[in-house]
């Protein structure tokens, strides 16, 4: 809607929402609290989490929590190699091996490139995405795709997807996805920082011993 926030519609399955600072859509009730209050529990979490391993597990647990999906996917853009790399996979299992990743890179390709949050409802009749390998051989029907943004570079990105019928993913959960993402996009740039910081100051020290 004119004035509105900068979303845009697709087509009847695709849902975009931009990712520079998504909030979370209003939904029903008790839906919208647990949604709230999941945003607020990370929020909390994040800032005393400056581990890169631990901060990316914690956006993963959270969102297992309260979103329908078979498995969460927390991926990193290489700095030097561009490559996408799974650092974080959840499952309602529990923690799986990187080899074990079901994602659609079409889907994550897009995501980062536009730099906007996807939701599609049917990835098999989208017709950007139905002749990828991925949708067709994992049976992907809903899925979520939020890239992790912040001042413009596309850090990474989380995916999530549903391959039953019965769980279909919507606006809603598109805009709590997106606003982990953006929460995430900062707290790992101040790991990373808090990295390089703690790098230098142990280099200094081991130079001071010798």
């Amino acid at each position: 809607a004119e004035g509105g926030p900068p979303v845009a519609e697709r087509s009847n399955v695709v849902y975009s929402l931009d990712a520079s600072g998504p909030q979370v859509q209003p939904a029903d009730g008790e839906d919208l609290q647990r949604r709230l209050q999941v945003l607020l529990d990370f929020g909390q979490a994040e800032g005393s989490l400056l581990e890169l391993p631990q901060l990316l597990s914690e956006a993963g647990d959270r969102l297992m929590e309260v979103l329908p999906a078979e498995q969460v996917s927390l991926l990193l853009v290489d700095a030097e190699s561009g490559e996408i790399v799974p650092r974080v996979v959840r499952s309602r299992s529990g923690e799986l091996p990187a080899q074990e990743l079901h994602i659609s890179r079409n889907m994550v390709t897009w995501a980062l490139d536009q730099r906007l949050a996807l939701l599609t409802t049917d990835a098999s009749t989208d017709e950007r995405f139905q002749a990828a390998d991925s949708v067709q051989h994992l049976h992907i029907h809903s899925a979520i795709c939020a890239p992790m943004v912040s001042h413009g570079t596309a850090l990474g990105a989380i995916y999530l997807y549903a391959a039953s019928d019965s769980h279909i993913f919507t606006q809603a959960d598109l805009h709590l996805v997106a606003g982990i993402a953006s929460a995430t996009a900062v707290a790992i740039e101040n790991a990373r920082l808090y990295t390089d910081l703690r790098g230098a100051y142990d280099s200094l020290q081991a130079a001071q011993d010798q």
